[in-house]
């Protein structure tokens, strides 16, 4: 069976001592039998059959080559790709992502190459114009993979397109490789001890002002000041830059404590190990540190590490009392944790088992197989292109569609996304088009039309309006190009809509929205509407409810008693449609609840919501729930409220939530509500704008805690029904296998 081709481009020679270099090996020796692997590198020397060099070049950064080296070098590049012919680039340093993301840009390569990339650093710390290529590459990329949590969490914070491709970022931690873990098993040093109680502290870094070798000077000196049981070994790599700036620094400590200080420059990875397995503690100091290689290959050698609070550094460690701010400091941490020969060993074997149990080469490899594996499948699999709104603002639409690019039944697809919301503030149902609608319009329709050739299906999420305005747009532009397109609508009212329309214009967006493979609704009542009044076919409508996430539904519901007060919650847009003022209303009437209303809230109903809450016991407004909290939040409840009357409500996806965490509801006989609602077994349906009837549904349930106890039971029993197997996995995902 013919191999997968995979290139790694190099910023160095690969024989060079740097973390990208050194993990590049790492991967290719772990899976040379599953894949062919390329090289592209600067350097002299050729290291394998299918090592190609950048010859007279020891670097392809940039910013130490100049614009015409640069060029020179990119179109080697270019020359090396187009002749290898790989089916996947794995970029792993930021300078090869720079010259990546030009040859993508200027369509210098070919867009059926599959993109991953790994950073190796710290988003944050880019410059302005390093990170703007990494934005782009990272767009298009099938993965990123960054070496911790920490710089996981700096993308979701300020890649402004995290929302689109969340489910591309995975998290591999580094690892020190089988040379590190398998050398000399028995950990023994290879000197004798001149006293039961000396230790030996170790630093190891290259020698540039990231690593701040002067705060290894300062730890050096307290230490010595401290005790006369410590040895030091370091271990330095050169670096051309600070070369001379470095032999001065060693002439500086090796003249200052000459016999009890061991210094060694540009060691290979043998001789590292042993002398790892000299040092009882190893010290790193950065300035900068995504990650920390050599603190893993310290751990696997049965040594314990010590490291600066910075970027990813804490994460890596794993325990406060090992990490300091400065000299004084790590040397107090160090004098105490030495006290004793037997407890040094013990922490030395704690941070042998974290190394295993989280940095082990075996994992390293088998993550990095999974993600070229799954890239392939998608190469191979059919293109799926989704087109909805995302968040900002929080809302059913939004969360619904942000669920649907999330799930893992679309994991091995190839997926593009194109982000219909105009951002903002909630907007009420009916109100008139503006100039920002007709300019997001046009926007969408654009990056249809330029993703035109590039999928196979095409999955739109849409609310009514846009549907038979923009919507239409989409449907023609996907015909056109001959593509099989699945419109999923919000709410349960499209039929209202479309018979509200005049007539022509109502005729002509039928015959367009008939040409669709699938039409997704809601509710029962909707899909009988569109095939009894709008003649679609019976296999064109299909009933797809509002799903749960298989992650979020919890199999522990509450169980305690409730007090003398329910406490009851809101939870969605803050606007007069949904019931707000009738849930106040019913507070006036039934003082034996408390409600705390979450959302974002409608600028037309707010002076007259604050005003309310201000005055009425009991009432209280939180703010807006982030998304993955919305399900903790109303776990925290007896019972979630929404007597809704606004038109488009239809599978409410709050309600669902509620389910998912044992929570029943209470909600307006009003559209799709009686399709899931059970009277008295997951909830009470109470008729539409009428606060009487709420006040007695609760107080009903503040006397019955009985019936209560049954209703969570039950709430939880129809989140099963709804489940995301059942829901993507049962209906969605064999709509698309048939498209094949």
């Amino acid at each position: 069976m013919k191999k997968s081709k995979i290139l790694y481009l190099s910023d160095a020679p690969i024989h060079k001592a740097g973390g990208a270099q050194i993990s590049m090996k790492i991967i290719m020796d772990g899976l040379k039998e599953e894949y062919d692997f390329y090289l592209i590198s600067p350097g002299s020397e050729v290291e394998f059959d299918r090592h190609i060099l950048i010859e007279g070049y020891q670097t392809i950064v940039p910013s130490k080559n100049g614009i015409l080296k640069t060029l020179d070098v990119l179109f080697k590049i270019r020359k090396g790709i187009i002749d290898i012919e790989p089916d996947i680039i794995h970029v792993q340093t930021s300078s090869a992502a720079i010259l990546i993301n030009l040859l993508k840009v200027f369509r210098l390569i070919s867009r059926k190459i599959a993109i991953i990339y790994t950073d190796r650093e710290v988003y944050t710390r880019y410059g302005r114009l390093t990170r703007k290529s990494i934005d782009h590459l990272v767009k298009g990329s099938e993965y990123v993979i960054t070496t911790t949590k920490n710089n996981y969490e700096h993308y979701h914070e300020h890649y402004n397109k995290f929302s689109i491709c969340y489910n591309r970022f995975k998290v591999i931690p580094n690892t020190a490789g089988l040379n590190f873990e398998n050398s000399d098993k028995a950990y023994k040093r290879s000197y004798p001890l001149k006293h039961q109680n000396e230790i030996v502290i170790g630093f190891c870094s290259r020698f540039i002002p990231n690593k701040n070798w002067s705060l290894v000077k300062e730890i050096i000196d307290c230490l010595f000041e401290r005790t006369e049981n410590a040895k030091v070994i370091a271990a330095i790599g050169s670096d051309e830059s600070t070369r001379d700036e470095m032999f001065k620094f060693i002439n500086q400590l090796n003249g200052q404590y000459k016999n009890r200080i061991s210094i060694r420059v540009d060691v290979d990875s043998e001789t590292m190990v042993k002398l790892y397995d000299e040092m009882d503690i190893f010290i790193l100091t950065s300035k900068v540190e995504s990650f920390g290689r050599t603190a893993v290959e310290a751990m696997a050698r049965k040594t314990i590490v010590m490291g600066t609070i910075i970027d990813g550094i804490p994460e890596v460690i794993g325990e406060e009392e090992y990490l300091y701010s400065n000299a004084d400091e790590a040397v107090e941490k160090i004098v105490i944790m030495t006290q004793s020969r037997d407890d040094l060993e013990k922490r030395k074997e704690t941070f042998f088992k974290r190394y295993h149990n989280k940095y082990s080469t075996y994992s390293n490899i088998k993550s990095h197989e999974e993600i070229y594996n799954n890239t392939i499948i998608k190469m191979n699999n059919m293109r799926l292109l989704f087109i909805g709104p995302l968040p900002p603002p929080i809302g059913g639409d939004t969360v619904s569609f942000s669920r649907i690019i999330e799930t893992p039944y679309f994991e091995q697809y190839y997926k593009k996304i194109i982000d219909t919301s105009r951002k903002g503030s909630i907007r009420i149902t009916g109100r008139r088009t503006d100039f920002k609608d007709i300019l997001n319009g046009i926007k969408v329709l654009l990056r249809v039309i330029k993703n035109g050739l590039n999928h196979d299906v095409v999955i739109f999420y849409s609310n009514r309006r846009f549907l038979y305005t923009v919507g239409l747009g989409i449907v023609l532009i996907e015909k056109i190009f001959r593509k099989k397109i699945i419109i999923r609508v919000f709410g349960g009212s499209l039929h209202n809509e479309l018979n509200r329309l005049p007539t022509l214009y109502k005729k002509i967006s039928l015959s367009i929205l008939r040409k669709i493979d699938y039409l997704l609704v809601q509710s029962k009542e909707l899909h009988d509407n569109m095939l009894n009044q709008f003649n679609f076919s019976y296999n064109q409508v299909i009933h797809y409810p509002n799903f749960i996430p298989d992650s979020i539904i919890e199999q522990n519901m509450r169980r305690e008693k409730p007090t003398d007060l329910l406490n009851i919650v809101y939870l969605g847009q803050i606007k007069r449609e949904k019931g707000i003022f009738e849930i106040i209303n019913a507070r006036e009437i039934n003082d034996s609840f408390t409600c705390d209303f979450y959302g974002p809230i409608f600028s037309r109903d707010q002076s007259e919501f604050d005003k309310a809450i201000e005055s009425t016991e009991g009432l209280s407004y939180k703010g807006v729930v982030s998304r993955d909290d919305v399900c903790k939040t109303i776990a925290s409840y007896d019972i979630l409220i929404l007597p809704s009357y606004h038109e488009g409500e239809g599978y409410a996806a709050v309600v669902f939530e509620a389910f998912s965490v044992g929570v029943p509801v209470i909600v307006t006989r009003w559209n799709a509500f009686p399709e899931f609602i059970e009277e008295n077994v997951n909830g009470i349906m109470v008729p539409i704008k009428d606060e009487d009837a709420i006040a007695k549904a609760i107080n009903r349930l503040n006397e019955n805690h009985n019936l209560l106890f049954a209703m969570r039971e039950g709430a939880l029993r129809t989140s099963e029904q709804y489940s995301e197997k059942q829901i993507v996995g049962g209906i969605f995902l064999p709509l698309i296998e048939k498209m094949r």
